[in-house]
């Protein structure tokens, strides 16, 4: 039977033909290979297999292959991301046999080069977005949906707030979504599209309220459009509940998050930022960038007492500036600001000490320690019980220690 379709073409059985096999050269089994098959298991005649010449083979499969759609031809929107937009190299490397020939029961001891790649990237990737952590546990798309909605989930029975039943979908995510929502326990409401393909925002407003628990949004969406619309939709979500915005480029290019947190009175924390690790006079030159960003702030609305600096240890910035502003931290008073300050397990922190990011936490430990001797009001860190006693201890020995006053 042919299939059908302007492009397609027959099938390798309509393009057989007795002899057409002919001169190729095919391995020869071992000579006593049918000796070791059952003999009710062989066959009474041999497999009705297309017989075809090498080049009509070869041509076979690859106009099919050309009748695909993928990153290789053009834009590709829907699903596979891991597969559109890893470059190639990447999957070279995957295929590399200490790899692909690993065992995945394999004992720990003989995957310790694995194991190492895996928790250094977990680490950059970290550090990379901000988060406390990073996991590379799920083994594709739909698993990393599930794993952030049982997240969610984990987050809202923490805090109690057991009425948060519901995630929104925009119905041009992911179909995967609305299956994983589901999975998680969580009821789903369907959000419509609107007629230019984004997200409908008086649906969504309709739909959000105190039994919202996430919304999913797959950008770009599965009609290849970016969501146009984001910031509004991130203004609604926090007036169902959102506390805190983190702006890692100081309000800028423009000030439209800055507006969000004004209009909910949610703290803003401004951070240092730059495309280019590029400095004359390092600290007077951040300390001129967050003054900017802080009147920026002010000018969308944020009051003075809802803002947060941080010179923005790791961002834009070499390893010997990193340092420079560990020793001139006290300078950052000058904004009248509270300070926040994020260094935990931070390359710079690595390249000092030539460690991997698990076994960082010492260093961290001291840049705590300076950091409260510096003044700084607030640090971000993963190993918060070890910094708290660093930090309380820094704190008695600048600020002084009474025992009575202990209790």
């Amino acid at each position: 039977m042919s299939v059908t379709g302007p492009k397609l073409q027959p099938t390798l059985f309509e393009l057989s033909g007795p002899g057409r096999a002919a001169g190729r050269r095919i391995p020869a089994p071992p000579a006593d290979a049918l000796e070791r098959i059952p003999a009710a298991a062989l066959r009474e005649s041999p497999p009705a297999l297309p017989e075809v010449d090498e080049a009509s083979l070869v041509r076979h499969y690859v106009n099919l292959s050309q009748l695909n759609w993928g990153v290789d031809t053009g834009f590709y929107p829907l699903g596979s991301c891991t597969m559109k937009y890893n470059p190639k190299v990447n999957e070279w490397a995957a295929r590399l046999p200490g790899f692909a020939s690993l065992h995945p029961l394999a004992p720990d001891e003989t995957a310790q080069g694995t194991l190492e790649l895996l928790w250094e990237l977990e680490r950059d990737l970290a550090e990379i977005s901000g988060m406390d952590a990073v996991t590379l546990q799920p083994a594709a798309g739909a698993h990393g949906e599930l794993t952030g909605i049982l997240v969610v989930r984990a987050y809202h029975r923490a805090r109690g707030d057991l009425e948060r039943t519901e995630v929104l979908i925009p119905d041009s995510a992911h179909g995967t979504n609305p299956a994983t929502a589901s999975m998680a326990g969580f009821l789903t409401v369907n959000i419509p599209s609107a007629p230019d393909g984004g997200v409908d925002l008086e649906a969504f407003r309709a739909a959000l309220g105190p039994r919202t628990a996430a919304i999913m949004i797959t950008n770009p969406s599965t009609l290849g459009l970016f969501e146009r619309r984001i910031v509004e939709l991130i203004e609604m979500v926090h007036a169902a509940g959102a506390h805190l915005l983190n702006d890692v480029w100081g309000v800028a290019p423009d000030a439209r998050l800055a507006r969000v947190a004004a209009a909910h009175g949610v703290p803003l924390v401004v951070m240092h930022n730059r495309a280019e690790a590029r400095y004359v006079n390092l600290v007077p030159e951040v300390l001129a960038d967050l003054q900017a960003a802080l009147e920026r702030a002010l000018a969308a609305g944020v009051a003075w007492d809802r803002l947060i600096v941080d010179p923005g240890f790791g961002f834009g910035k070499a390893p010997r500036h990193n340092l420079a502003l560990l020793r001139e931290l006290g300078a950052f008073r000058l904004l009248g600001r509270p300070i926040l300050l994020g260094t935990s397990r931070k390359s710079t922190l690595g390249k000092v000490l030539d460690l991997p990011p698990g076994e960082r936490s010492e260093a961290t430990l001291a840049t705590t320690a300076l950091a409260v001797a510096a003044g700084v009001d607030m640090v971000r860190v993963h190993d918060v019980r070890s910094n708290v006693r660093a930090a309380r201890m820094a704190d008695a020995v600048m600020r002084g220690w009474n025992p009575e006053e202990e209790g």
